[in-house]
């Protein structure tokens, strides 16, 4: 059995809006055709090849970010929302103030303190397609792209 690791080359491409995605292409030692090369999208190691999926739903989405969220900037958020484009998309942008915090950051939305506060902006979404009145945040909606 082949002992040799894989090797990683960093690689810049543009995206369809011009914007340069940074990744890295993954390939094994051993070249051999039958071995896959896989492209990873360092920001959201979301492989190349499924952000043609996600044009394919047609779904209302919801994002959101939070001001204090190192990952999850603006830019981020609406590059991601790019992809969906065939689905209505709304992109509801938050201060930690807005739901008594002083900061939030990008993993903290899991954790079960906010339950009352930020679980239920979701949860809004999901049960009825549509935004709860409160917090306030800034919304951005884009539109799906027409169909053909």
């Amino acid at each position: 059995m082949d002992q040799r690791v894989s090797t990683a080359q960093a690689i810049t491409f543009p995206a369809a809006d011009g914007y340069p995605l940074k990744g890295f292409r993954w390939q094994h030692a051993n070249v051999d055709v039958a071995r896959p090369v896989v492209v990873i999208n360092a920001a959201t190691s979301v492989r190349c090849r499924y952000y043609a999926r996600f044009a394919a739903m047609h779904a209302p989405t919801l994002a959101m970010s939070l001001s204090d969220d190192e990952f999850g900037t603006v830019a981020a958020i609406r590059r991601l929302l790019g992809y969906y484009r065939n689905s209505a998309r709304t992109h509801l942008h938050l201060r930690p103030e807005a739901i008594g915090e002083k900061q939030v950051g990008h993993f903290a939305f899991f954790n079960s303190r906010y339950e009352q506060t930020l679980w239920r902006i979701p949860l809004e979404w999901l049960r009825h397609g549509r935004l709860p009145a409160q917090p306030q945040g800034e919304v951005q909606t884009l539109r799906a792209q027409a169909r053909a």
